[in-house]
């Protein structure tokens, strides 16, 4: 099984990174908020890479990829985005996968390049905007709550994140030290945006436009 690092392509001036594993066919695998391509379950992308060569690329502004003119952090410009790593990759067509705002920016790409999604696979996501069912405001609370340390934060987001019984599966130690890892990672990110966390919020969940 092929295992290869972060790689990198230019893209308007700015870095487009992405990981990749396995030797199959391209899935593309889009992560959340304030994720990167490395902050994947191990034993999912292991799985994974048993059938296809999964392609984990760094949302931009966030892990190895550059940010940017930040007036272009949007679903639509992360989606094209993925147009151009399956450009430089010489990929015509592939499966999809995009978990929370990586699914809105997988629902981003169908639209923009239905050829492109062989198909589609949305895990904790919605297409945003005023059918979408928004998060209670003691869900917004907690996730945006900054007290104590990153491993206290982090255990409060996994109770929000990720269902209970998960992290008492046996087998799963390693899943959930990665999960305190992006758990952590996520809520540091609501303390270095620019913008107040309400609007970096709406600005990054956006609503997926029609074509």
């Amino acid at each position: 099984m092929t295992v290869a690092g972060a790689q990198t392509i230019e893209i308007d001036g700015r870095a487009l990174a992405w990981r990749s594993l396995g030797d199959g066919p391209p899935l593309l695998l889009v992560n959340g908020y304030a994720a990167t391509g490395g902050d994947w379950d191990p034993q999912l992308l292991q799985r994974l890479a048993e059938t296809f060569e999964v392609i984990a690329p760094d949302n931009r502004g966030m892990g190895r990829s550059a940010l940017g003119d930040p007036g272009g952090l949007t679903i639509d410009g992360m989606a094209h985005d993925l147009e151009l790593l399956l450009d430089a990759r010489g990929i015509d067509q592939a499966p999809v996968v995009g978990w929370s705002m990586g699914g809105s920016v997988a629902q981003q790409l169908a639209l923009r390049a239905p050829a492109r999604v062989e198909r589609l696979v949305l895990l904790s996501t919605d297409p945003g905007g005023a059918t979408a069912v928004a998060p209670q405001p003691e869900a917004w609370a907690r996730l945006l709550d900054h007290s104590g340390s990153a491993r206290e934060q982090a255990t409060r987001l996994i109770s929000l994140l990720f269902p209970p019984a998960l992290a008492r599966l046996s087998g799963y130690r390693s899943a959930t030290r990665v999960k305190y890892r992006f758990a952590a990672r996520i809520a540091s990110s609501y303390g270095f945006a620019h913008l107040p966390c309400n609007q970096k919020a709406q600005r990054m969940s956006g609503e997926v436009k029609t074509m």
